[in-house]
């Protein structure tokens, strides 16, 4: 099977960044509504109090750490980080764990001549969580479109400097030819399970007598329990019909001219029928036992929500297959959607003991590179 799509090497690093706000004009090729993320003379909290005459603490804490870091002013932007940060960058094998090793890849970073001007298009504010979600794109020196992504940043109650991040930009745009490999692959993934399956039958009368203690399976963050609704937001009940593969029922939460951007395909699909009619051709390729699960959620005001979500297959969560969606809901429907996942199989950045976990894990048991292999096809 073809995996090259999800090896190909990320070299883009999360860039250094400025902000200064002023609107950005109406584009119908970007998003409504967008921050431009660029050097500017007025102090930053005097642009935040222009925006708004209340402006939310932990939107402002997560828009002045992006300042400074994309200033080249790293201990400014190192003021709002907790000492005990967890920051994760998916292109990276696993995140950054404390103020100090942080400090040290943004110093690093720093020095990339190539850094590009990160603009935040929307944000999701949720302050009595104390969480921002946003959703942002980049610009080279030029003015050029760069990359899309999505980041959610999470605060301590008590120091109100942000705790744990995760980071998130498209990778590929080899969508549809992934589908085809991925069909492939669930069907070849199919085959290989029946074989293990019989293998474990008839060597079972041998291990009766063996240890019968039992490995539990990670714990399925997904909220509330797939199939009651009533308490769930739009996104949520989009993964729960996703997973129970009615799509028609999915495809019913949207406003009949929405717009869904899945960033491993070349454009967004527009229109309630073309999002369908490729949610029906996804289902189709995916394994039955693969399952969203939500892992967070930031619900900000205007209708803005970021959600964070893993794959699972039977309850085993698959390796590389985070990813962030950030949804805009208008007239309770979802008029916008945009997913991201994180880059498989092969980060760049040094091995780090958990990818040698990771290995070890496939070593030992090889059948857990059938649902791995699968997804990495798409």
């Amino acid at each position: 099977m073809n995996l090259l799509p999800k090896l190909a090497v990320h070299l883009a690093i999360l860039p250094p960044l400025v902000v200064s706000f002023q609107s950005i004009a109406r584009n119908p090729t970007q998003h409504d509504r967008g921050l431009r993320l660029q050097l500017a003379g007025a102090p930053l909290d005097d642009m935040l109090r222009k925006l708004s005459p209340t402006p939310a603490v932990s939107e402002n804490v997560a828009l002045k750490f992006i300042e400074g870091f994309n200033a080249n002013r790293i201990s400014e932007a190192l003021e709002v980080v907790d000492d005990n940060v967890e920051f994760e960058d998916t292109i990276f094998p696993g995140p950054f764990q404390g103020k100090v090793e942080l400090e040290r890849i943004l110093r690093l970073q720093s020095k990339n001549t190539d850094r590009e001007t990160i603009i935040v298009d929307q944000v999701a504010n949720d302050t009595s969580a104390k969480k921002v979600g946003i959703l942002f794109h980049t610009e080279t020196a030029d003015g050029l479109y760069g990359k899309k992504g999505a980041a959610s940043f999470v605060l301590n109650f008590e120091t109100g400097k942000i705790e744990k991040v995760f980071w998130v930009k498209e990778s590929n745009k080899s969508g549809e030819a992934n589908l085809k490999t991925l069909r492939a692959a669930t069907a070849l993934a199919g085959n290989l399970q029946s074989d293990d399956e019989t293998i474990k039958t008839s060597s079972s009368s041998e291990n009766d007598e063996e240890s019968t203690d039992e490995i539990s399976s990670p714990v399925s963050f997904f909220f509330p329990k797939p199939g009651s609704t009533a308490s769930m937001t739009l996104p949520e009940k989009y993964f729960d019909a996703w997973n129970q593969r009615d799509m028609a029922k999915a495809a019913s939460l949207f406003s009949e001219d929405c717009e869904y951007d899945d960033t491993a395909f070349p454009a967004p699909f527009v229109g309630k029928e073309a999002l369908e009619r490729h949610l029906n051709i996804c289902a189709d390729c995916f394994p039955s036992t693969f399952q969203f699960c939500v892992d967070d959620q930031i619900i900000g005001k205007e209708g803005n929500i970021l959600v964070r979500w893993h794959v699972e297959n039977d309850g085993q969560e698959l390796f590389f297959t985070r990813g962030c969606s950030f949804y805009n809901i208008e007239n309770n429907k979802i008029r916008k959607g945009t997913d991201f996942v994180e880059p498989a199989v092969f980060k760049t950045g040094s091995v780090t003991p958990s990818a040698r976990a990771v290995a070890s894990k496939l070593s030992a048991e090889p059948v857990r590179l059938i649902p791995l292999a699968t997804w990495a096809a798409y």
